[in-house]
């Protein structure tokens, strides 16, 4: 029942930030389906998030997870992202590539998260790779991506159907097991990892 009531007042929260931002009732509603699943693997944990996009699923994240860092190239959303997220003690915002960032750590998070961010990368197993190692021994790593037929090429150096990215994270030894699933019009997903101690 907690959880429950919980997780109204996140979507409350996050409903009323994006609102605010301009986004259409649809777009929040999309967002939100992709979000709540995750929500449980953030509770007390050390959190990385690549691509931070003004800061509203940073703040639903920082809301559970003891640490929060988060990462984007762009410094638009960094300063919306900044102002937003002002009130967040438990959150570091850093301006870089993700794959360099995450390179500089290993066994630090227990989550990261690539919400979408994959389509984006020239090199998407380097991306992989540097998240794997900067993972603790039994991290997950969160994903989202556009559903290709929801969202043509554009920006997006490449598209994904659910057994790209079984295929894709299953190339890595420290892969134990991951699911995908179409919540229309996103791709989300759980990656665990398993390393040894």
């Amino acid at each position: 029942m907690y959880e429950h009531l919980e997780s109204k007042e996140t979507y409350r929260e996050f409903y009323e930030q994006q609102g605010k931002q301009g986004y259409s009732n649809q777009h929040i509603t999309e967002d939100w389906a992709r979000i709540k699943p995750h929500i449980p693997y953030y509770k007390d944990a050390i959190v990385f998030e690549a691509g931070l996009q003004g800061g509203g699923v940073t703040k639903i994240i920082a809301k559970y997870a003891k640490e929060v860092l988060s990462c984007d190239v762009s410094d638009s959303y960094l300063l919306k992202a900044k102002e937003y997220l002002k009130d967040c003690d438990n959150v570091i915002l850093r301006r870089g590539f993700a794959e360099n960032i995450l390179g500089e750590f290993e066994d630090k998070f227990d989550v990261v998260v690539l919400g979408e961010i994959l389509e984006h990368v020239q090199d998407d197993k380097l991306l992989i790779e540097k998240a794997i190692k900067a993972l603790n021994f039994d991290g997950v790593i969160l994903v989202s991506v556009p559903y290709h037929l929801a969202d043509p090429l554009g920006e997006h150096v490449r598209n994904y159907e659910q057994e790209d990215l079984i295929r894709l994270f299953h190339s890595f030894e420290e892969v134990d097991s991951c699911r995908f699933e179409l919540i229309s019009p996103w791709i989300i997903g759980e990656v665990f990892i398993k390393k040894e101690v």
